[in-house]
């Protein structure tokens, strides 16, 4: 792991990514927990793509990693999907939302060895949560 500076979010630690989730849920909500997923290094955004003739609409996602994804529907869903089947869909409410996203949020910086960036946007969140 690389060296973090005094007082940054270490984002491997599944309870420190935990508390900046919740902090920034109370905050901003889970619109707010969106704009930090997709700041994450190592994420994967599509955007949405409106409903067509005999197309049906595809919301906004937010990809930690290939099996994972927030679907920026009201309120988001956490998908589980593998081979492009979603075997599992979890609608997350505010409360539910830290404790789902700490262990994905700390296996996506393990995955991207982008631990510095990662715990840089971490700590921006934290703080601005913080005032």
């Amino acid at each position: 792991m690389t060296d973090l500076p005094p007082d940054y979010v270490d984002p491997t630690d599944v309870t420190a990514v935990v508390e900046v989730v919740r902090a920034t849920v109370a905050t901003g909500g889970l619109a707010a927990v969106t704009d930090l997923l997709a700041r994450l290094p190592g994420v994967r955004t599509t955007a949405a793509v409106p409903r067509g003739f005999l197309r049906p609409g595809v919301p906004a996602a937010v990809w930690l990693g290939s099996e994972s994804c927030w679907s920026c529907t009201e309120p988001p869903t956490l998908l589980h999907v593998v081979g492009g089947v979603v075997l599992h869909r979890e609608v997350v409410e505010p409360g539910e939302a830290p404790q789902l996203l700490g262990r994905l949020v700390a296996d996506l910086a393990q995955r991207s060895g982008a631990i510095a960036d990662a715990s840089a946007v971490l700590t921006a969140a934290r703080d601005l949560a913080h005032g």
